[in-house]
């Protein structure tokens, strides 16, 4: 069996570049045949994760529209691939006129984002229309949007619900409360609401000054947050670190993890966040965080864009050593509900079902 998985980009190091990483580590492990990562786009020349010896990785040639879709054409009847995942939904766009004329195909697409979310692109409603009806599988990240697509869209495709996987938790002892460190990380786009980040910064650091604030990332908005810092004069308490391949060792230093996303399709930072021991919150956006975060036992959930109680609950926590202690205790109570087993698992049968003709 030859399978494909096909993704943006593996030279950036966003979301949903290391869950196509990881679903390749583990399917290379099921010993399925070839494994293949086949990217829209190389940018850097380099990839950001590292992709396994076994997993053969490559990108698609051209810039324009049709020379893409033509090169996926190409691809996917050069190597006979046998089940295509679109990582990414608006992959859409290339891989179903790819495979117009291949009916053999099995496609699988995985809803990196949330029904609601039309990834700034107003085709978005479209392409998740025609992959509802085409894909052998159609996978949602969490249980609420998978109600949103149960009851809100015409579907063919079963659903299925998949949790991206959070790595294996570190002992309690890992943890350090007293780090004086707050972490934010993301892309810096304007889902990812770093305006809102900025502005609860300002009040806890003025009543915390010994207190430093971490944002790891790139993007489009970074340069504009930088200068915000400036006109706030921040710059010795906000330190942007920019993009790190070592983001989870990085991790270990936050005394707090804080995500102000206008939007989630899952919230992978949490649960990475939380197998490092480290009290997370976040606004209880419409997926994602709300599935993860136990509130009040291994961190807090803010009501959606209230950066007044957001610092509050934030200042709650540096002034209040033992909750701190007592939330990192918890944060990996829930976490058997996203083990790289379960997912590993879910796709195994899932896979299987597939293969064996069943929808």
């Amino acid at each position: 069996m030859n399978i494909c998985i096909f993704n943006g980009d593996m030279s950036r190091g966003g979301g949903t570049e290391r869950m196509a990483q990881i679903l390749a580590e583990v399917l290379s492990k099921q010993n399925r045949g070839k494994i293949f990562l086949l990217s829209l786009n190389y940018f850097s020349g380099k990839t950001f994760f590292p992709i396994p010896d076994e997993v053969i990785h490559e990108h698609l040639p051209g810039k324009s529209y049709r020379e893409k879709v033509c090169g996926l054409t190409r691809f996917l009847r050069r190597e006979k691939i046998e089940i295509l995942i679109d990582v990414d939904i608006s992959l859409a766009i290339f891989s179903l006129p790819a495979i117009l004329f291949m009916p053999q195909i099995k496609l699988i697409s995985w809803e990196m984002f949330h029904l609601n979310h039309n990834i700034g692109s107003r085709l978005t409603g479209l392409l998740r229309v025609l992959s509802l009806f085409r894909s052998s599988a159609y996978i949602c990240l969490t249980r609420q949007d998978l109600r949103n697509f149960r009851t809100k869209m015409p579907y063919r495709s079963p659903l299925v619900l998949i949790r991206n996987p959070a790595p294996e938790p570190l002992p309690e002892h890992c943890y350090d409360p007293d780090s004086g460190i707050i972490m934010t990380a993301g892309n810096f786009f304007p889902s990812k609401g770093w305006d809102l980040a900025m502005e609860t910064a300002q009040i806890v650091l003025a009543k915390h000054p010994d207190w430093k604030w971490h944002f790891y990332g790139d993007g489009p908005l970074l340069e504009e947050c930088k200068q915000k810092i400036k006109t706030l004069r921040l710059e010795k308490q906000i330190i942007f670190c920019g993009r790190v391949p070592d983001f989870p060792e990085q991790l270990q230093s936050a005394a707090l993890y804080v995500m102000t996303s206008r939007s989630e399709g899952f919230g992978l930072v949490l649960t990475e966040a939380k197998s490092r021991r480290i009290p997370v919150i976040a606004f209880d956006v419409e997926t994602g965080p709300g599935e993860i975060i136990e509130h009040g036992i291994s961190g807090f959930l803010v009501p959606p864009f209230q950066v007044p109680i957001m610092a509050e609950r934030i200042c709650e926590l540096i002034q209040n050593r033992e909750k701190r202690l007592d939330f990192s205790i918890h944060s990996c109570d829930n976490l058997p509900s996203f083990s790289l087993k379960r997912f590993s698992t879910r796709w195994e049968i899932l896979l299987n079902r597939i293969t064996k003709g069943k929808k």
